[in-house]
């Protein structure tokens, strides 16, 4: 559960940095981020889940 935890914050803070920064190369890395973030808490809800 740890880990699901800490997965949201760290796409909640990418999402939130994302939207800040104006540099493009730096808001895609951070939306890549984001978005391995959302398939690892996938990943893990849904074996929590079962």
């Amino acid at each position: 559960m740890a880990r699901i935890a800490y997965l949201r914050e760290q796409l909640a803070l990418a999402a939130r940095l994302a939207k800040a920064f104006l540099d493009r190369q730096t808001a895609e890395w951070l939306q890549a981020s984001a978005a391995e973030c959302r398939g690892e808490l996938t990943v893990l809800t849904f074996k929590t889940a079962a």
